[in-house]
This record gives structure tokens, C-alpha cells and sequence, in this order.
């Protein structure tokens, strides 16, 4: 599982690995909300490498140091 937020990382990544879809600006989006904000923490899918806001999907950066694979709501299913 790999996470980030604004002070450090726990997982190798760059800009364009984050993102799920851009824009063609060069804009990238990520998470539920669509944003192109990847200045708080975010957790990755473990299935599908989709990145998230914890805020948009209720885990904290505490929360997510006890999960082992996180799985979005798409790959549960």
C-alpha cells in the first residue's frame, strides 16, 4: 500500500503516476472528487493504483498505518 501527503511519502510515485485521467491542460484528477489537489494525504488502491484523498473516503493517515492492502470501493466489489 502506498500513501503520500504533503510533508513525506511511503511509496514511490510522480505526478503522472497518481493520476486515474487528465485533462487535456495537463490537469490531472484524482479520487472520488475529481480534484487535481494532491497536496494532503492519499492513499493508492492496491488493486487498481488509483490514488484518493483519505478525507474523501473516511481514512486518516493514522488509520491507514494499520492497513495492511487497501482496496477502494470499485475493486471490493
Amino acid at each position: 500500500m502506498a500513501t503520500i501527503n504533503s510533508k513525506h511519502s511511503s511509496g514511490s510515485f510522480n505526478q503522472k503516476s497518481l493520476s486515474n485521467s487528465s485533462l487535456g491542460d495537463g490537469q490531472v484528477l484524482y479520487c472520488l472528487c475529481r480534484s487535481s489537489d494532491c497536496s494532503t494525504f492519499m492513499i493508492a488502491c492496491d488493486a487498481c493504483n488509483i490514488w484518493y484523498h483519505g478525507s474523501c473516503i473516511g481514512v486518516s493517515e493514522k488509520e491507514s498505518a494499520r492497513i495492511e492492502n487497501f482496496f477502494c470501493h470499485q475493486c471490493r466489489r
